[in-house]
Formats: C-alpha cells, sequence, structure tokens
C-alpha cells in the first residue's frame, strides 16, 4: 500500500491552501486503520468573531458530509424496516406515511416505490445539475418540489407547487435521476412520517438516526453525528468545533452558511467527524448488510446511465454508487460523495465479494474546501496499488485538480 503517498498528497495540498482541511481515513485488509489530518490547525465557526484565529484541527473537527447524508437515510430506513430481502421494497411510499396525503391517496408521487426513491429511479425530475446530459439540467437546489414541503409543513394551503397533485416527469424505475427530492421522501418513509410538522419529523429522525448510529457502532453518547440546523449547532458549542468553509475557488467563505430547511434532511444536512466517519467505514467494510448486497457486481440494483460523470456507466442503489477505478482497471469500488456550500466528503469502499479473506479496503475524505472527491479517488488508488504517484509537487497537484499553476 501506498500509505506514505497520500500523507505527501495531504501534506502538498495543505500547503498549497492552509485554510483547507483534509481529514482521511482509511482501513485496508486485515482491520488496520490510518489518520491522515492537514494542516495542523483550522479555522472554526466559533472563530467567527476573530476568524485569524485556529483551532487544532482532530478528529473531532466537525464537517458537513452534504448528500453523503443520503447513505444514512438509506440505513435508517433499512434499520427501521427490517427484511431479509436483498432489496430495498417496491412497497410505495403512500405506505409509510398515509398521513401525508390523507386528501388525495392516489396521489402520484405517493404511489412512488421506496425503492426507486433509493436508487435515483424515482422518476422525479433532476435537480442537482446533470450538464453532461443529454438535456443538460440546470442546478436546482432548493429545487420546487423540496420548496413544496416547505410551504406543506409551513401552511396548510399549500403554495405553489403542490406535490398531492403532482404528475413525476418520468415513469418511476424507468431512468436515472438524481433528485435530492427523492432522498428527502425517503427520510420521512423512514419514520413514518404522518404530519407535516417539522418539529415533528425533526424528533423523528433525529432519534432513527441516533439508533442507525448504534447499529453502525457509534455510541449515542456521542453527539457529532448530528443534523445541521439552528437549534443543534448554531446556538450550540457545536460552534467550536465546526470548521469554516471554503469556496470552489479555494477562498474563505465570507460568511457561515444559512442552516438547512428541516424537510430537506433526508437528503442532507448532517455534520460528521473523522473519528466517527472512520466507524462508519468500517462498517460498511467489514458488515455490509443484506439490502447493500444488490451492488455487488454481476446483481445490479440497476443500469442507469450516470450522466453526471461524463459518459461513465455506473450502477446505482441504496444511496450508493458502483463504478470502476481507476478506469480500465477491472476494479469496482462502490462510493458516495457529497457537496454542499464550503465543504465536500467522499466514502468508498471495496464491494464484499471482491475482498479478500482478511477483509478489504475502504477510504473517506472530509473537507472545508471543494477537492473531496478527486482526492478521495486518487487517494484510494494509490491506497490499492492501482495508481503510483509518489512526491507529489505543486504542480502536480494542481495538474490533478485542472488548477491553473498560476492560480494561488
Amino acid at each position: 500500500m501506498a500509505i506514505s503517498d497520500i500523507e505527501s498528497w495531504t501534506t502538498v495540498y495543505t500547503e498549497i491552501w492552509p485554510d483547507i482541511a483534509l481529514v482521511v481515513g482509511c482501513i485496508s485488509p486485515g482491520g488496520s486503520t490510518q489518520y491522515f489530518i492537514g494542516p495542523k490547525q483550522v479555522i472554526t465557526q466559533g472563530d467567527q468573531q476573530k476568524p485569524k484565529d485556529k483551532t487544532d484541527l482532530t478528529p473531532q473537527t466537525l464537517f458537513e458530509i452534504g448528500s453523503t447524508t443520503k447513505l444514512f437515510t438509506a440505513g435508517i430506513f433499512a434499520n427501521e424496516h427490517p427484511s431479509t430481502d436483498t432489496s430495498f421494497p417496491s412497497t410505495p411510499l403512500g405506505c409509510y406515511t398515509e398521513g401525508l396525503w390523507a386528501s388525495n391517496p392516489s396521489c402520484p408521487v405517493a404511489q412512488i416505490p421506496v425503492c426507486d426513491l433509493a436508487s435515483f429511479a424515482s422518476g422525479l425530475p433532476p435537480d442537482n445539475g446533470e450538464p453532461c446530459a443529454p438535456t443538460p439540467t440546470p442546478f436546482l437546489w432548493p429545487s420546487p418540489l423540496l420548496e413544496s414541503i416547505e410551504s406543506m409543513f409551513k401552511s396548510t394551503d399549500y403554495p405553489g407547487l403542490n406535490l398531492l397533485s403532482y404528475t413525476p416527469t418520468l415513469p418511476a424505475g424507468g431512468q436515472y435521476t438524481y433528485s435530492n427530492m427523492g432522498y428527502a421522501l425517503l427520510g420521512m418513509a423512514a419514520v413514518n412520517q404522518q404530519l407535516y410538522d417539522d418539529g415533528n419529523f425533526l424528533d423523528n429522525f433525529s432519534g432513527a438516526l441516533a439508533s442507525y448510529c448504534q447499529l453502525v457502532g457509534i455510541q449515542a453518547k456521542t453527539p457529532y453525528t448530528q443534523f445541521y440546523y439552528w437549534d443543534q449547532v448554531y446556538n450550540s458549542s457545536f460552534l467550536k468545533n465546526l470548521a469554516w468553509g471554503n469556496s470552489k475557488e479555494r477562498r474563505l467563505l465570507s460568511a457561515n452558511k444559512p442552516p438547512e430547511w428541516i424537510p430537506w434532511l433526508g437528503s442532507g444536512g448532517i455534520v460528521s467527524n473523522g473519528e466517527e466517519m472512520l466507524t462508519v467505514l468500517s462498517y460498511f467494510v467489514n458488515t455490509q448488510p443484506a439490502w447493500f448486497q444488490q451492488l455487488v457486481p454481476g446483481e445490479p440494483s440497476t443500469g442507469y446511465k450516470n450522466y453526471c460523470k461524463a459518459g461513465e456507466y455506473e450502477q446505482t442503489g441504496d444511496g450508493w454508487f458502483m463504478t470502476t477505478w481507476p478506469p480500465n482497471s477491472g476494479e469496482e469500488i462502490v462510493s458516495k460523495d457529497g457537496s454542499v456550500l464550503g465543504f465536500t466528503s467522499w466514502i468508498g469502499i471495496q464491494p464484499r465479494a471482491n475482498q479478500p479473506p482478511n477483509g478489504g479496503y475502504g477510504l473517506f475524505v472530509l473537507s472545508n474546501g471543494p477537492d473531496a472527491q478527486p482526492l478521495g479517488r486518487l487517494f484510494y488508488a494509490l491506497m490499492t496499488d492501482t495508481l503510483s504517484r509518489p512526491n507529489p509537487t505543486e504542480a502536480e497537484v494542481k495538474k490533478y485538480l485542472g488548477v491553473p499553476a498560476s492560480a494561488p
């Protein structure tokens, strides 16, 4: 394993952009684990009154994980609705959330199978931006459909777009579309949400998240894997541990971002840290529950083409994506990335079917900058010796990330 190469890349990267923190966790066959953290200090939200101050970067420093939250949402559903089957159920969404659709129980959205919500095949329109699709789609966040959830929680007259009368643009199960809206609805199904009450939903989902974290191995007494919302982060001591985000241009944001609106949280909104993500990584490398097995090569949950990846063929399922990495290597990897304003994350694991007898590989990256996904893929390939890029220079790091050599 070229673990030393990962450390070298982490070091050079954070020397170029010292305000961006990287927390990298690795698991290798035999169960050995390692951390790489850089730089030594990071600006946190708790320093916002004194933005030049920095605190020590530790495995407890908090990062937003964005759409990596979807892995937790799928896991929560599986935990709350246990099954011996190897796939998510085809039961309609409305069977878990009858109260939400009481005035129109036959509406099309309520008929979407939860397996299609989980596998990005709900028929709901893409809302995350797919520029490489045959018909390019804009980045819509919050999407009009997600705003309709917000309006339904906030009032009884449902102004604007109304989910109770909305007809999806595609048939469920027919085509890949990355829908944040779909995972927001899956989150409601996971906890059998019956009321348009954001506080009630938050309580239900937070409790289910704590139960799932205990299953994974994160003790409930640890406070860090939490949803990013006003009461738990902005008005608490979490601020002192939450890293300050950086823009896509790798510059500190001028102000902290607004909190997520509660009804969207099944799609995104978790904050976590390196210590807990290493536990999550170990769980998925070593456990891979029954519903996860549908991602084993030869038994794909779907065969949809993911136009977000510029033509790569990927298989999707339960929040994860399976692809060959590096390209043309024949090596399968199951991964998920997340991106929100100021933060990115990436987690990748070796499928059980490909693992040696003494266990498999896994790696995650948390960052308060824009590069967790490309770095995560590179680090995974370095760890598994499918790529060799030792002793990087500043120019090589910038070239790999597509940054002009003259850029700061």
